[in-house]
């Protein structure tokens, strides 16, 4: 495979970058702590190469406003100003 064909492939995951055939399975997934590998099957020439996504931002989508939450924070705040760490139990 070259250069072109895996820039295209990159801009559009819709073919097999061996053959060209748009007849293409993704299967199973498995992810690491940045990145997600996806593995992918041409159905027409039985070629097989992992996709491979990687984090490049995220968004919040809701932050809950729970009473809990802010007692945590505000334990939080007096447990460092008086030199102690809250850790997870």
């Amino acid at each position: 495979m070259n250069d072109k064909t895996k820039k295209d492939y990159i801009q559009d995951p819709s073919f097999c970058p061996i053959c060209g055939s748009n007849d293409i399975s993704a299967g199973k997934s498995f992810p690491d702590l940045t990145s997600l590998f996806q593995e992918v099957e041409c159905l027409y020439c039985h070629a097989t190469w992992n996709d491979i996504y990687t984090l490049t931002d995220m968004e919040i989508v809701c932050v809950p406003d729970l009473p809990e939450l802010q007692v945590i924070r505000d334990l939080k705040k007096v447990a460092e100003k008086h030199g102690y760490k809250l850790i997870k139990l």
